[in-house]
C-alpha cells in the first residue's frame, strides 16, 4: 500500500494549552449583529472576509481586520450557525434554531451572500436540534468527508448529516458525543490543515469558556480555558483564533494571533510497502533526520492516502 503522511514529525503540538487571554478587540460596534456565529471566506481577490450571523436573524460581512463592514439585513428567524464550504464562494449554509413567524425549525437555510437571496432549505430529522433555546447552536463542513457537523447547545452533542442530491431531506449519519463533561457548546470549526475539530463552550465554571479540538470522532486532543471571555462563534485562519460575542444590541469580534503553532511547509512522503522516505519536511527536528538517514521509526500523526 502506498501513501501519503502528513502532520508533525515526533508530536503533533497545537500550542501551549493553557489558559488564554489577551484577546486583541478588533470589532466592537451597535450596528453590528448581536453575533451568534461565524466563518471566513476568500474574497477572490487576495483578501479574507467574515460572514457574521445574529440569533436575530441578521448577518454582517466584514474584513479579517474589522474594516469595510456592512450589513445584509434581517429575516424573522434565530440563526445561531454559519459554515461555508472550503471558505471560496458566496455560498453560506446558516443554521437556523427556531422561527419566530411560524414554520420548520432546526434547519439548514442556503444563502446566498452576495446576491442575498436564500436558497434550499434542509430540515433536521432528530428533535433535540429542534429545542428554541438550546437546540441548533453550532455548524461547520468537513470538506474531506462532504460532512456537516452541527451541535447541540442543550446537550453538547454533533450531529452529522450529508445535504441531499435532490430534495430536502438530508443524509442522516447520526449523533457523536466528544470527549468532554462540557454541554454549553456554542461554536463549531473544522480545520483541514489540522484534520481536527474546534468546538467552542461558554459558561464554563462561574464565567469564561473553552475551546476544546478533536478528532473527528469525538476524541479529545487538547484543551483550552478563557477567563471573563464569552464565546458564541469561533473561526480560525492559519494560526490566529476569531472569536464573536453576542453584546446587545450588537456584537464584538476578538482574535488572538499564535493561538496555535504553525503547521510545517511540506509533507513528508512514503511509500508504505518499502517504509522508503522520499521527502522530509524542512522542519524537522535533528533527530528525525538522523531517523530518517539511518531508518530509525518516526512517530507521527498520520493520514493514508490509498
Amino acid at each position: 500500500m502506498k501513501g501519503k503522511a502528513t502532520g508533525l514529525l515526533l508530536a503533533f503540538s497545537l500550542g501551549s494549552g493553557e489558559a488564554a487571554a489577551n484577546f486583541d478587540l478588533i470589532l466592537e460596534s451597535s450596528s453590528m449583529v448581536e453575533a451568534s456565529g461565524i466563518d471566513w471566506f476568500d474574497d477572490g481577490m487576495g483578501k479574507e472576509r467574515f460572514l457574521i450571523a445574529g440569533d436575530e436573524g441578521a448577518l454582517f460581512l466584514v474584513d479579517r481586520d474589522g474594516t469595510n463592514g456592512s450589513y445584509l439585513g434581517s429575516a424573522s428567524v434565530d440563526i445561531e450557525a454559519l459554515a461555508i464550504p472550503n471558505h471560496k464562494g458566496n455560498i453560506a449554509y446558516l443554521g437556523i434554531e427556531h422561527n419566530d413567524i411560524g414554520g420548520t425549525i432546526g434547519r439548514i437555510q442556503e444563502y446566498n451572500f452576495e446576491t442575498q437571496t436564500f436558497g434550499g432549505t434542509y430540515q433536521l430529522p432528530l428533535a433535540t436540534l429542534t429545542e428554541e433555546s438550546l437546540g441548533l447552536e453550532a455548524l461547520t463542513y468537513v470538506s474531506s468527508t462532504n460532512t456537516f457537523y452541527a451541535g447541540v447547545q442543550g446537550t453538547g452533542d454533533l450531529y452529522r448529516f450529508q445535504l441531499p442530491t435532490s430534495g430536502s431531506d438530508v443524509v442522516n449519519l447520526g449523533f457523536l458525543t466528544p470527549e468532554t463533561t462540557y454541554t454549553e457548546l456554542t461554536g463549531l470549526y473544522y480545520d483541514e490543515a489540522r484534520d481536527l475539530l474546534f468546538a467552542g463552550y461558554d459558561r464554563i465554571g462561574s464565567s469564561g469558556g473553552a475551546v476544546l479540538a478533536m478528532e473527528l470522532d469525538g476524541t479529545f486532543v487538547q484543551e483550552w480555558l478563557f477567563n471573563d471571555q464569552e464565546l458564541s462563534g469561533l473561526s480560525l485562519i492559519d494560526t490566529t483564533l476569531f472569536l464573536v460575542e453576542d453584546d446587545k444590541p450588537g456584537g464584538k469580534l476578538r482574535s488572538q494571533a499564535n493561538f496555535l503553532k504553525p503547521l510545517p511547509e511540506q509533507e513528508l512522503e512514503l511509500d508504505f510497502e518499502s517504509e522508503k522516505q522520499v521527502a522530509v519536511m524542512p522542519e524537522a527536528s535533528t533527530y528525525a533526520l538522523l531517523a530518517a538517514m539511518l531508518g530509525l521509526p518516526l512517530c507521527m500523526r498520520r493520514k493514508a492516502e490509498n
